[in-house]
């Protein structure tokens, strides 16, 4: 139900949704209430021109991804390799019969190369399928398709199938392979869902050692817009970090993660 109501909630709250639906009403009461019509109406316009021309998105990315930084050298035995599904698109995949991969490839590639750099370690990809309505496509067997081009051993691998969001890459993740104390789990996920993804982690009482990768910014914040604004660029990242701060902020209301976040946001590095 969790899983459900979130992709209700955020139908609606999402950003240009939001403006389309001040906009329709804003038209609807043109047809009764013309102060209150222009009132949306004037207030969606300013919205639009705040959240979208303006670096709104991208800062609430940078705040986002400068929480963890990639770390420079990992202990000498790594225990496992955990990546997070979102890279693989289910659906497309078993239509087209190879994989096919969003933007975050980049957690497969980090998983290849540290794999291949610690033998030793577990392969291990979270990931059933998170669209509410084509479940049965789910990431895990395109994620073994997909190693097993690569060259990588089949028997480093182990596949989590059955998760829906990041709370149940987690849980499921540790019910599967039971981590003891001491043990090193590096946690490759996209930088902007790190925070969330640790602080659930942690929750459960699982250390990992945070491993970001597919970055959006250069992690500088910008107070207007640099060189040429580009709208699609904003609105995009604007969508993702929202996405991310309220996720994260239910997680944390509702237990599902410790907090993520210190309780200051650093703007002295304006560039």
């Amino acid at each position: 139900m969790f899983f459900i109501l979130s992709k209700i909630f955020w139908i609606l709250i999402k950003p240009l949704n939001l403006m389309a639906i001040l906009m329709v009403l804003g038209f609807v009461l043109g047809l009764k209430w013309k102060k209150a019509s222009r009132a949306l109406l004037t207030l969606s316009c300013a919205l639009f021109l705040l959240l979208c021309v303006l670096p709104v998105g991208p800062n609430l990315m940078v705040y986002l991804e400068r929480q963890y930084e990639r770390p420079q050298t990992l202990p000498a035995h790594i225990d496992g390799i955990i990546v997070l599904g979102g890279t693989f698109h289910g659906y497309l995949s078993h239509v087209h019969g190879y994989p096919v991969t969003f933007s975050t490839a980049e957690r497969i590639h980090d998983l290849v190369r540290l794999g291949r750099a610690h033998p030793e370690a577990k392969l291990v990809f979270s990931g059933g399928s998170g669209d509410p309505v084509q479940q049965s496509y789910i990431e895990a067997p395109v994620v073994e398709q997909f190693l097993a081009d690569m060259g990588m051993p089949t028997d480093q691998l182990v596949l989590e199938k059955n998760s829906r969001n990041t709370f149940q890459n987690a849980a499921y993740s540790l019910d599967l392979l039971q981590p003891k104390a001491g043990q090193n789990w590096v946690l490759i996920t996209s930088a902007f869902h790190m925070p969330r993804a640790v602080a659930v982690f942690e929750q459960l009482g699982w250390h990992v050692i945070p491993y970001p990768t597919d970055h959006n910014t250069s992690l500088k914040y910008h107070l207007w817009p640099s060189g040429k604004t580009n709208i699609t660029r904003n609105v995009r990242m604007l969508e993702t970090s929202v996405k991310e701060w309220v996720g994260t902020a239910v997680y944390y209301l509702t237990g599902k993660s410790a907090l993520p976040f210190p309780a200051k946001i650093v703007l002295s590095d304006t560039n």
